[in-house]
């Protein structure tokens, strides 16, 4: 149900199968009511971890042993509603989920149609609810992707939403850095490894990498296990270990001096210059090189522009944050990257948009997300709270938020989130969410990081005390 009745006669319902099974009450208020855990729940109970391949669309996950079936009648062994928590999920596609917020209209992404005599699947506070047949052994459950969820949202207008070519980049290249859980955006080393080999159209080598990485690391590793003295090191080695950076060779026609770099599997015992066409034995193009050294270079995977990475690396550092904070570090939350709304003539794009159970109603993040180059302007800002409206008109608990790799918004970026700030706070609504590189450049456990601030437990003063550190003013007496 969107709603629960205004009267629900639990006790009586449990009276009325006294002595038939065991029952237990849960305070609801303990697991914030309707939103959280189901107020009845049995003894019936079983821990488990699935595998599959992650190309299928649904798992099967084992049930508990259920209650005897004695009253069962005409052969039927009738039907219960299994309710599935799910802890964490890793592995799947970028973009996959088997968990969303606990909205009505998300049920049927998931229903397998499988669970036969079963006739409903419910989306529940981390999981699900679903019909099975008491003496089954398992149950099936399906997965859907966030962008799925997000269009979810629109279903019935006149809006219309798309997922952009460098929205599904990211997904993939943050995928191959481990993705948000291990804070690849948030490690300046990182970035600013893969925009310096980014940049390098011949490569770069090992040491200089190492050295780049040591120069900019910043407070990392901070707290973490990693020995410090080894952080450079070990950061080079993790992206070559993820293949986000590849060995070329250097090699130079003996015949025309042109120099070309080449991947591992295109050497051969002799080459072709692609100049002069001549052909060389390789050994005599390595032979006499310059001191008779020959050192492999790098580069990104991919030919990985410096724009696209720029792109990349301020929503992998968000989206760390925000995962944080919707999930207090405990597992995670559907968020998609690149995404293009229209409605009519109007079009605006969202850099990052993450979807989450909220203490009452599901809750949208909408994310303008910039790198050190470009500025957030009011039209950025501007477009995300008409998108906002919608969504606040639909039922759903949305904020907007704002982020920059840069140290501080500018003064011309602070006049507009003020504006915007009281624009929101004026009609009631949600503040925006505001964060600056200081805080999207630390670990986890640093003062400056987001999620060790005091007001993290509540959505609403988490974003009014960004604003309060970030835009030179107290939000309090304006609100």
């Amino acid at each position: 149900m969107d709603e629960p009745p205004a009267l629900f006669d639990l006790y009586g319902l449990i009276d009325r199968h006294k002595g038939r099974f065991e029952w237990r009450m849960e305070d609801p208020l303990l697991y914030l009511g309707w939103s959280g855990h189901n107020a009845i729940s049995t003894p019936f109970t079983r821990t488990f971890s699935v595998q599959f391949d992650p190309t299928e669309t649904r798992v099967p996950i084992p049930l508990p042993p259920g209650p005897r079936t004695r009253y069962a009648t005409n052969g039927n062994a009738g039907v219960v509603a299994a309710q599935i928590s799910i802890d964490r999920e890793f592995g799947l596609r970028p973009g996959v989920v088997a968990t969303a917020p606990n909205l009505r209209k998300y049920s049927r992404l998931f229903d397998t149609m499988s669970n036969y005599p079963g006739s409903f699947e419910r989306v529940a506070h981390e999981g699900r609810a679903v019909a099975v047949a008491v003496d089954s052994h398992e149950v099936e459950i399906g997965l859907t992707t966030t962008l799925r969820l997000f269009e979810r949202l629109f279903e019935g207008s006149s809006w219309k939403v798309k997922h952009t070519e460098g929205g599904r980049l990211a997904s993939r290249v943050i995928e191959m850095l481990g993705g948000v859980g291990q804070y690849p955006g948030n490690q300046p080393a990182i970035r600013r490894v893969l925009d310096d080999a980014a940049k390098a159209s011949s490569g770069r080598k090992i040491p200089s990498l190492i050295q780049t990485a040591q120069n900019f690391q910043g407070d990392w590793p901070g707290h973490t296990a990693m020995d410090e003295s080894q952080y450079a090191k070990g950061t080079v080695y993790s992206l070559l270990q993820k293949k986000l950076l590849q060995p070329f060779l250097e090699v130079s026609c003996p015949h025309c001096a042109t120099k070309t770099t080449v991947r591992p599997e295109s050497l051969a015992g002799e080459m072709e210059c692609e100049i002069c066409s001549d052909k060389f034995p390789l050994g005599l193009a390595l032979g006499i090189a310059p001191g008779g050294k020959n050192e492999w270079v790098y580069r990104l995977t991919g030919n990985l522009s410096p724009e696209r990475v720029a792109e990349i690396m301020p929503v992998a550092a968000t989206q760390s944050v925000l995962t944080d904070l919707l999930t207090r570090g405990m597992g995670n939350t559907p968020h998609v990257y690149g995404v293009i709304l229209e409605d009519g003539k109007w079009k605006c794009e969202v850099d990052v948009v993450a979807i989450a159970d909220g203490a009452e109603r599901p809750v949208v993040i909408l994310g303008e997300v910039k790198s050190y180059r470009d500025s957030i302007d009011r039209n950025d800002v501007e477009n995300l709270m008409r998108v906002q409206d919608f969504l606040e008109s639909t039922g759903v608990s949305c904020f907007i938020l704002a982020s920059t790799l840069r140290d501080d918004f500018s003064e011309e970026e602070i006049e507009d989130l003020r504006h915007v700030y009281e624009a929101l706070t004026a009609k009631g609504g949600n503040p925006p969410i505001v964060l600056n590189g200081r805080q999207l450049s630390v670990p986890r456990l640093h003062p400056n990081y987001p999620t060790s601030w005091g007001s993290r437990f509540s959505l609403e003063d988490f974003a009014r005390e960004s604003c309060e550190r970030n835009l030179n003013s107290d939000t309090r007496s304006r609100s």
